[in-house]
């Protein structure tokens, strides 16, 4: 295939992508955003009366855009830079196992992660990655993709390192990685609705049960559709709760141009608390 038939259809797929989005903006633009405010504070008070505690949500709007970005082999080209490790690539997923488990003597491994992974020898590309407290636990450290200011939620674009405790003697002993690649801003950057409205959508969608406590939240992008194997995502509220006899939180994903529930594969809807 010549250089000018990639173009081509390239030029194709991008043009069929962008009316998609510019469709779904204008079918998912919701009423809510125009809201004053005092229905999603009534709301809040019914979901504080059937005992569902949470902080009181922000209400201020936020901005965020349509992003594209996809999965192919070039990542593994890669995998010889890194040092002190066997690896394989399967399914677009690195795996990685120290040859020379590493010692962590913190309580808080991402102290040290935080200086090993700027380097290209330790992972690949990792200053494009981030710590993620909510998605670590003591056995499991969770680094996210960056995006435009934000992050991904989602695990296309995650680094997650392992750590055995051995009563006490803490080390890092290899990773799962993945990446997307070709991240781009599709339409200009758009309002989303507040954490108030998300928390209050939730609710009258039936997806948060009574007695439950909202634990936190996050606007992160999560996937939305796939075309052309290209991988579309949009902010996304994250909520997670935990009901009073769970030792996990349950998470739910809220539509933050739309308001809508989105239901996407690649987010885990349960992590089990540290």
């Amino acid at each position: 295939m010549n250089f000018r038939r990639i173009q081509i259809i390239f030029l194709i797929t991008f043009v069929i992508i962008d009316i998609m989005l510019f469709s779904i903006f204008n079918q998912n633009m919701n009423p809510q955003s125009q809201d004053d405010g005092s229905g999603n504070s009534n709301i809040i008070k019914e979901m504080r009366n059937d005992q569902i505690t949470l902080k009181t949500p922000a209400k201020n709007n936020g901005t965020g855009y349509y992003l594209s970005g996809n999965r192919n082999d070039t990542f593994n080209q890669e995998a010889s830079l890194l040092e002190n490790q066997t690896t394989k690539f399967s399914n677009h997923v690195l795996q990685s196992t120290f040859k020379r488990p590493i010692a962590m003597y913190s309580s808080h491994p991402e102290e040290k992660l935080n200086q090993l992974i700027k380097s290209s020898s330790f992972v690949i590309n990792g200053s494009q990655y981030q710590y993620n407290s909510q998605l670590s636990d003591s056995s499991t450290v969770v680094y996210v993709q960056k995006a435009f200011g934000s992050q991904l939620y989602s695990n296309f674009g995650e680094i997650r390192f392992k750590i055995n405790d051995d009563d006490g003697d803490k080390r890092l002993v290899g990773y799962t990685q993945t990446y997307l690649t070709n991240l781009t801003t599709l339409r200009e950057k758009a309002q989303t609705i507040s954490e108030e409205q998300a928390l209050s959508a939730l609710y009258q969608y039936n997806e948060i049960p009574n007695s439950s406590k909202v634990e936190w939240t996050s606007l992160s992008y999560t996937r939305y559709i796939t075309v052309k194997n290209n991988y579309i995502f949009i902010p996304t509220w994250i909520i997670a709760y935990k009901t009073a006899n769970s030792s996990s939180y349950q998470i739910k994903c809220i539509n933050a141009f739309s308001g809508s529930i989105i239901n996407d594969d690649s987010v885990k809807t349960t992590i089990e608390d540290m």
